[in-house]
């Protein structure tokens, strides 16, 4: 549980110790009933500017953090992330998701925060992407009297695993197996435990599920009866393959 709330499920099962004999793994997000072998890491961070308050006919009198934030999301437009692109995943993403600043109409705000949600390939260093923006904001801020802070609320690295390894092959052979296709290895730019999970146990990931991915958090969120059956019917036969379980047991 909590996945969706900086893994915390996921972070205690991996402090007690409690999967650290695993040899591989299956997340079950949604992944269509197509094998996923890597995804893409996420650095979430609150971004903040402060200013001066002052009456808002009076402008020149404070300083508007409302506004150096405006400049720092234009400098954004044209920021690019050091990277190198991943085969399946390809390079990093940025997002807006809530930004807020402001008391009244009449005054001028002292204080605005954003939230920003990147997704990093492998290979990318969070804290060098924290320099970088720290920077920009040192251009946009002070020279207009502004200060800023930046804080990461959600810190998860990238997962990938090799197509080559003999569990993934075996997964696409149970595939071909139980549900009579053909299958070939893809990534996804959303986040699992797995972020939790592979740095402590470097083991072999799959994410497979069913339901479609870009249906992820849309008001009408559904999957397919039939990809729902699929998906218990490949659990059973990767775990069968596997674990070395004779079908007469």
């Amino acid at each position: 549980m909590g996945e969706e709330v900086d893994c915390l499920g996921a972070k205690a099962v991996a402090s007690r110790g409690q999967i650290d004999d695993a040899t591989a793994m299956v997340i079950s997000e949604p992944s269509n009933n197509q094998p996923f072998i890597a995804h893409k890491g996420a650095l979430w961070l609150e971004v903040a500017t402060y200013g001066k308050t002052a009456h808002g006919s009076m402008p020149d009198q404070g300083v508007n953090a409302i506004m150096a934030m405006a400049r720092f999301i234009h400098k954004l437009n044209s920021y690019r992330f050091s990277y190198q692109p991943h085969p399946l995943l390809g390079g990093p993403t940025m997002n807006i998701g809530v930004i807020q600043g402001g008391v009244k109409t009449n005054v001028v705000p002292d204080q605005c925060t954003m939230m920003l949600d990147i997704r990093t390939v492998p290979g990318q260093s969070h804290p060098e992407i924290i320099d970088g923006l720290n920077l920009l904001l040192e251009q946009v801020c002070e020279p207009a009297g502004a200060r800023f802070a930046i804080r990461a609320v959600n810190d998860l690295p990238a997962v990938t695993t090799a197509a080559e390894d003999a569990f993934i092959k075996l997964s696409l052979d149970t595939a071909k197996q139980y549900l009579g296709r053909e299958s070939t290895v893809r990534g996804v730019n959303y986040y699992t435990d797995a972020s939790v999970y592979g740095p402590r146990l470097d083991i072999p990931i799959l994410v497979y599920g069913p339901g479609e991915p870009t249906m992820a958090h849309q008001p009408d969120e559904w999957i397919e009866v039939d990809k729902y059956m699929e998906a218990i019917r490949f659990y059973m036969g990767l775990a069968v393959a596997y674990l070395g379980i004779s079908k007469d047991q």
